[in-house]
C-alpha cells in the first residue's frame, strides 16, 4: 500500500476485513444447509430437514433420537464438529424469544434449514450481500454459532455485521497511482457499514 494516504489505507483496510467476515458467515450459512453430520466413527453423510420435519413419511432417519437413544452425532461446522442436538434446540429458541429481532432470525435459520432462502449470502460478482435480506441471514447464522462459542463469530459480529442495513451504503474509492490518493469521507462511527447487493468490495 505504498504512495497510498493513511485514510485510503484504512479503507481499504476495512474492505478487507468485510471480504473476511463474508467468508466466514457464508462457510456458516452453507454448513446449515447442507448439514453434513458424523455419525460417531462413521462416515459424514449429508441430511435433509425434511427427516426432522415429517416423522411419519418413513423414508428419512431422525437423528434427534425419536423414541429411543439419541445416535451420536455431530456436525461438521467451521469451528468444527459440534453436537447436532445442541445446533437444533437454538433455532427455536430464537424464533420463541419473544423480541422482535430473536423471531426474526429464527426464521431466517428456520428457512435455511427447510432449503429456503438464498443460495448464497454473497453476491455472484463476489462482492457485497447477495441482496437485502442477506445481512438478515448472516447475523442469524452467526448467532448460532456464537451460542456454541465460536470466538471468530463473535469477532466478526463485533466488528462488521451488526449494523443496521437501513444505514447509508458505503461508497467504493477508486485510486489511480498517478493521482492524487482521495481521501474517503470518515465513518461516524468505529462500525463498518455492510454494502447492499453487488456495491461492496
Amino acid at each position: 500500500m505504498g504512495g497510498l494516504g493513511p485514510a485510503v489505507q484504512e479503507f481499504i483496510s476495512e474492505c478487507q476485513r468485510q471480504q473476511a467476515a463474508r467468508a466466514y458467515v457464508e462457510a456458516w450459512d452453507q454448513s446449515l444447509r447442507v448439514w453434513n453430520l458424523v455419525f460417531g466413527e462413521a462416515a459424514v453423510i449429508s441430511v435433509s430437514y425434511a427427516a426432522f420435519r415429517s416423522p411419519s413419511s418413513g423414508d428419512g432417519i431422525s437423528t434427534l433420537g425419536e423414541g429411543g437413544t439419541p445416535l451420536p452425532t455431530t456436525l461438521i461446522t467451521p469451528m468444527g464438529k459440534v453436537g447436532e442436538a445442541e445446533v437444533e434446540r437454538i433455532i427455536p429458541q430464537l424464533e420463541l424469544s419473544g423480541t422482535r429481532d430473536g423471531m426474526l432470525l429464527g426464521k431466517r435459520l428456520a428457512d435455511l434449514r427447510a432449503g429456503k432462502g438464498l443460495g448464497s449470502l454473497i453476491h455472484a460478482n463476489g462482492r457485497g450481500w447477495n441482496g437485502s435480506t442477506a445481512p438478515e441471514y448472516a447475523r442469524a447464522v452467526l448467532s448460532v454459532a456464537i451460542r456454541l462459542g465460536d470466538s471468530v463469530a463473535a469477532f466478526h459480529q463485533k466488528n462488521t455485521i451488526p449494523v443496521s442495513i437501513n444505514q447509508p451504503e458505503q461508497v467504493n474509492v477508486e485510486v489511480n497511482p498517478a493521482s492524487p490518493a482521495p481521501v474517503p469521507a470518515a465513518p461516524s462511527s468505529a462500525t463498518i457499514t455492510i454494502q447492499r447487493q453487488g456495491d461492496g468490495p
